[in-house]
């Protein structure tokens, strides 16, 4: 048994995760979706439910829909499309109304995943179905950076695999070249460690990610980090490796909340 620690900050915003075991995963995400006074380990938290798919988050989630932030409404109505359970209809049509485009868009396309007779009806009718969702923001990713001087190719690929995931699912983004981009992010591993407690060895990474305004330079930066922790007695020096690769994944899930409030803030000032 191991835990993750995913930072949304260099600083103090911790999800405790445990894993391998998968219901004491939901369970905690599901708490701290619902209970902790930070938005952006409650985006998190609705971001690696909805990956998970288990249907045991979906009480969180439907409460998720309820959240005074708006990203997280979206991202709870999002992950209740990716759980497949028709009984979620009825919320999402409730925030239907929603004073939010976000959440609302969220909200349509997660009911067009639960009604996949209503959507065949649609077409054998020649009836407008509901438009792809509409993203207004292209990133392009740049370079990648290791100032850790530790980081193996391997970090640097999960890095940029990580990236292009999560800015491929995140609903207000696509995926370009630079020469489409309204932003350039550049990704950077700062750390990577390993330190001895009383119980635990921790595998830490720190990530940055830079973002740039093309021929304007820098505009922002957004940080995150994870700990991978590991009981002492359970340790396998062969599988320090597999521990790196995935504080580097999860360091990302951390970034990725400030990414998209940073952006976010970028376009409302253009």
């Amino acid at each position: 048994m191991r835990a993750v620690i995913i930072r949304c900050s260099a600083l103090v915003l911790a999800l405790a995760l445990a894993a391998p075991a998968r219901a004491d995963k939901v369970v905690d995400l599901s708490r701290a979706l619902t209970t902790d006074p930070d938005f952006k380990v409650r985006v998190t938290a609705a971001v690696v439910l909805s990956k998970l798919r288990d249907r045991r988050s979906e009480p969180a989630l439907i409460a998720g829909l309820d959240d005074k932030n708006e990203t997280v409404r979206g991202m709870a109505a999002a992950a209740l499309g990716n759980l497949g359970d028709p009984a979620a209809i009825a919320p999402l049509e409730r925030v239907q109304t929603d004073r939010s485009d976000f959440v609302r868009a969220r909200a349509r396309e997660a009911l067009a995943m639960l009604r996949p007779r209503d959507a065949m009806a649609g077409i054998q009718l020649g009836a407008a179905l509901p438009s792809p969702r509409k993203r207004t923001v292209v990133l392009a990713l740049g370079a990648l950076h290791d100032n850790s001087r530790r980081a193996t190719p391997a970090m640097l690929q999960r890095l940029r695999e990580t990236l292009v995931k999560q800015i491929g699912d995140a609903p207000a983004f696509s995926l370009g070249t630079v020469e489409q981009a309204t932003y350039v992010v550049d990704a950077t591993i700062d750390e990577i460690g390993r330190k001895t407690t009383a119980h635990w060895i921790e595998v830490t990474c720190e990530v940055s990610l830079m973002v740039n305004r093309r021929a304007r330079g820098m505009a922002g930066k957004a940080s995150g980090g994870a700990t991978v922790q590991v009981p002492r007695e359970s340790w396998k020096p062969r599988a320090e490796e597999s521990y790196q690769l995935e504080a580097v994944e999860n360091a990302v899930h951390g970034a990725h909340p400030n990414l998209v409030e940073l952006i976010r803030g970028l376009q409302q000032q253009r």
